[in-house]
């Protein structure tokens, strides 16, 4: 058998139940729930086989993300999704040993690429009531630090780090070289960015994604935003044609419908303070979060809601086994009809198991 490399060996394979989600409630991804701009599906029909026939060009694509950012081109890299562009910070800039910060629980592709590349991981956990550990994250920063990386908001717990606090993180890494990654994929609908901090700080990066707000997970689109000489070097270690021409296209024609990303937004943040409110007067405890899904702790009956919400198509996600959220699920929140949907059927499953208990 072939050998592979000793940092693989160990690796556990990322394995998301992705099977049998269509046509069901899916508040278990973070994805548009209700899909993408008719315009993109358009947009669709519309291509043609000399467009198949021809490699993709990125000019126009790159113009409405400059546009749509407020920064230069040479500032912003299209990616294969932000999947792609996360592993691109780890081919570009970490050799194996090199130390890498991660916060713990966040998004599974950190760990991933950090131990594909072999680098030492220091995981950091956040705080018990889920914030983010800005204190500790200080004073782990040290001359052996060659990246940190985070989601901002996080995922799964939702919380997110200041702009204020973020500076501090950057002022002290800089001082090391090293390089600040901070994953905006759930931005829409926190509409706080660091993209400010990017003219004061060479050792930042921006990462985003047409996934979620757009509704175009199976297109695979990201971008990377950070200084002209960070995208200069990742250009180097990226595939020229990685992003496919039909995401290319579509993600032109997603921007120039922005109005209509805005608007499931503001539904999905309507649809939030709805179940804040009821789960408040339910007397669940619950973690407030700024993006389109939130943690929910449910005790003992965490697996029982799960399992029911399942029974009836319903996906959420449980995260009972990730650090800090023992009991809890994350629940996605859709349009303001999927979300009555949603609340209904929990109500019913919830008065089942309560029934249950004290008969």
């Amino acid at each position: 058998m072939i050998k592979t490399r000793n940092a693989v060996k160990t690796m556990k394979e990322y394995d998301p139940p992705t099977k049998l989600r269509a046509g069901k409630l899916r508040l278990d991804f973070n994805e548009n729930s209700t899909g993408c701009s008719p315009k993109v599906i358009e947009k669709m029909r519309q291509i043609t086989a000399e467009d198949l026939s021809i490699y993709p060009a990125y000019g126009e694509l790159l113009d409405k993300i400059c546009e749509y950012m407020d920064v230069p081109v040479s500032q912003v890299l299209a990616t294969n999704g932000t999947d792609e562009a996360l592993k691109c910070f780890f081919d570009t800039f970490i050799n194996e040993k090199d130390e890498v910060i991660i916060l713990s629980p966040s998004f599974a592709m950190f760990g991933v690429y950090a131990d594909a590349a072999g680098a030492d991981v220091k995981e950091l956990l956040y705080n018990e009531d889920l914030s983010f550990p800005v204190d500790n994250l200080l004073n782990a920063i040290s001359s052996k630090t060659r990246m940190i990386m985070f989601a901002n908001p996080n995922n799964p717990t939702g919380t997110s780090i200041s702009n204020d606090d973020l500076r501090k993180v950057l002022e002290k890494s800089k001082e090391f070289d090293c390089l600040v990654v901070a994953d905006e994929a759930y931005f829409e609908f926190y509409e706080k960015s660091a993209l400010s901090l990017i003219g004061d700080f060479d050792n930042l990066a921006i990462t985003r994604t047409f996934s979620k707000s757009f509704g175009m997970a199976a297109v695979r689109l990201g971008f990377i935003v950070a200084k002209d000489e960070i995208i200069r070097e990742m250009r180097k270690v990226l595939s020229p044609y990685s992003v496919n021409g039909f995401a290319s296209t579509l993600g032109v024609v997603a921007l120039s419908d922005i109005d209509y990303t805005k608007k499931f937004v503001a539904e999905v943040n309507k649809g939030k303070e709805i179940l804040y409110k009821e789960f408040t007067e339910i007397g669940i405890k619950f973690f407030k979060g700024d993006a389109n899904f939130f943690i929910a702790n449910f005790g003992e009956d965490c697996d029982k809601i799960y399992d029911e919400l399942k029974k009836r198509d319903i996906l959420v996600r449980n995260r009972t086994k990730y650090p800090r959220l023992k009991n809890c699920l994350r629940i996605g929140v859709g349009s303001l009809e999927q979300t009555e949907i949603f609340l209904n059927a929990f109500k019913e499953i919830y008065t089942d198991i309560k029934g249950d208990d004290n008969e």
